[in-house]
């Protein structure tokens, strides 16, 4: 599914918009977990190539968490302008959210 506005109630599984988005230089993106669960966070182009992994299958207790984007690729590059996807995923849930990056 693709999350689009605001935060899930209090203990459910959700990907809240990043803020602020555009994006410049950094983004800050908001999830939550209704239990414990290994999650995968990765931001993608829009052609759905992984730009970088943020969470690697990373085991999160459940609660609120957040992660930095600086708007670097996996490689420490600067990406360009234009419009990326956040993708979390667990075991039962996945979403999706945009950011745009302006420079």
């Amino acid at each position: 599914g693709v999350a689009t506005r605001g935060a899930a109630p209090a203990g459910s599984t959700f990907l809240a918009p990043s803020a602020p988005n555009p994006l410049n230089p950094s983004t800050t993106i908001r999830f939550g977990l209704e239990r414990p669960a290994p999650i995968s966070l990765a931001i993608h182009d829009t052609a759905g190539r992984r730009v970088a992994i943020l969470v690697a299958d990373e085991n999160r207790p459940a609660g609120e968490h957040s992660v930095v984007w600086d708007g670097r690729d996996a490689s420490g590059r600067e990406v360009a302008s234009g419009i990326y996807l956040v993708r979390m995923k667990t075991e039962a849930f996945s979403a999706t959210v945009k950011v745009l990056v302006l420079k």
